[in-house]
């Protein structure tokens, strides 16, 4: 369920590209790991796409390809996905978390 959960995510943020070099200062590389407990114990597993993500702060910080500046969410090793987030630019035009600024 949750790595459906983190494919559906790395398809609505669609802004993701392999063919630039990232960018720490602007850009997010989404990996994550997610982890929980199951009746054989701890488990984890890496989520995200691996790809750089644009960071943003508001819609005008994005590009006509990835227009929405939208908080991801992030398990950070929880297996809630919202222990922490990154605002980066995509398609999606809701938010994963609770925004508060």
């Amino acid at each position: 369920m949750r790595l459906a959960l983190a494919a559906l995510i790395a398809i609505s943020l669609g802004c993701g590209r392999r063919d630039r070099t990232c960018d720490p200062t602007v850009d997010f590389v989404y990996r994550d790991t997610s982890c929980g407990i199951t009746p054989g114990g701890a488990t984890c597993a890496e989520v995200g796409d691996g790809l750089c993500h644009l960071r943003c702060d508001s819609d005008a910080d994005c590009p006509s390809s990835a227009p929405n500046c939208r908080v991801l969410g992030l398990f950070q090793g929880g297996d809630f996905s919202c222990n922490a987030s990154v605002r980066v630019c995509g398609h999606a035009a809701r938010d994963e978390c609770p925004v508060s600024r």
